[in-house]
């Protein structure tokens, strides 16, 4: 797939490897609307994609555990860029946590608000943009989904989730 002048989402986008995902994707030309929630960053990431060669980019600030924000997110990337292209589903948090019953109510409601909930919101949101063709959307996942370790396991049935939804 050419994926110069292609309009890419990207979130989790303001470090690790949502960062790095943006710097490959403007080395090869594409526009790049970065989400993450830390403003800071974003901008200091939106320069330097610029610099590298990015056609556009700007970073948006948003919480993926908010779902009036997520929507909201959408629609301005697609008022600012004209459409998606690709959605690249990169942000997600994860903790160090023991087994299940150790684990706070509120932790794991963080986590599946942002690792599966917002991540379902926002492709939802990007497929209804008001484009002819829906945007051709990526998951990426974290280590301790592939390679579990002792208290990663919550993260588990989320991978399966993830699976379900790139059948959609």
């Amino acid at each position: 797939m050419k994926l110069q002048d292609k309009v890419i989402l990207v979130t989790g986008g303001s470090d690790g490897i949502g960062r790095h995902i943006c710097l490959k994707l403007a080395a090869a030309g594409c526009q790049i609307a970065i989400l993450g929630r830390d403003a800071d960053r974003l901008a200091k990431v939106e320069a330097e994609v610029l610099a590298i060669g990015a056609p556009k980019a700007k970073g948006f600030a948003c919480d993926m555990q908010d779902s009036a924000a997520v929507e909201a997110t959408a629609a301005e990337v697609t008022r600012e860029f004209g459409r998606i292209d690709i959605l690249i589903n990169n942000a997600g948090i994860w903790h160090k946590t023991g087994p299940l019953e150790t684990i706070d109510s509120a932790m794991v409601e963080a986590t599946v608000q942002t690792n599966l909930t917002g991540l379902m919101q926002l492709t939802r949101a990007c497929r209804r943009s008001g484009r002819k063709t829906k945007p051709r959307s990526s998951t990426s996942s974290q280590n301790p989904a592939l390679w579990p370790r002792p208290g990663s396991r919550f993260i588990l049935p989320q991978n399966m989730a993830y699976a379900a939804l790139r059948k959609c």
